[in-house]
């Protein structure tokens, strides 16, 4: 699991460092790859690709930016991470916060749901302008394989994408 989250958190930090040149404020999605469809529930937007295997579940969701209040990253990052987990089963694998380029925050679980299936979740953070954070995570029951890998570098990417787009549009403080 050490290099899935490796290649989520170095494509996420590639495509927020080096960013293609279209900018978005969040209320609009950034353009889906091909073969993915996005949809917005409530502020989230939600990302699955389209040819997922009938039993097989691989959702990347983007929460809208939030403040920092007053806290340091790393602990609103995991305060985040534990409210998701309250409600996620419980946790089989559980790895320490990594630490990614210019504060990129990532942190990888395994959680057994009731039903006994194995549920692999990839969260990760990154700080924007004005002491906010965007938050992204990847929740998938499927096993390991090219096309697992597939899904987590592009989910990566566009996470770095929504990153990139929304400090970029965000004014500067006067």
């Amino acid at each position: 699991m050490r290099f899935v989250r490796s290649g989520f958190l170095f494509a996420a930090a590639l495509i927020w460092m080096f960013p293609p040149a279209d900018v978005v404020l969040f209320s609009q999605a950034i353009d889906a790859p091909p073969g993915w469809k996005a949809s917005q529930e409530g502020r989230n937007w939600i990302y699955r690709p389209t040819d997922l295997p009938s039993s097989g579940s691989f959702t990347l969701t983007v929460e809208s930016p939030a403040a920092l209040d007053g806290k340091d990253a790393e602990r609103w990052f995991t305060e985040q991470v534990q409210a998701d987990a309250a409600g996620r089963g419980s946790i089989e694998e559980n790895q320490p916060v990594q630490h990614g380029p210019l504060g990129v925050l990532g942190i990888e679980r395994v959680y057994r749901s009731r039903d006994k299936r194995p549920w692999h979740v990839m969260y990760v953070s990154f700080p924007l302008t004005m002491h906010r954070v965007l938050f992204c995570y990847t929740v998938s029951n499927l096993t390991e394989s090219p096309a697992f890998h597939e899904y987590v570098r592009a989910g990566g990417k566009m996470c770095g994408q929504f990153a990139r787009s929304v400090d970029q549009s965000t004014p500067a403080p006067k």
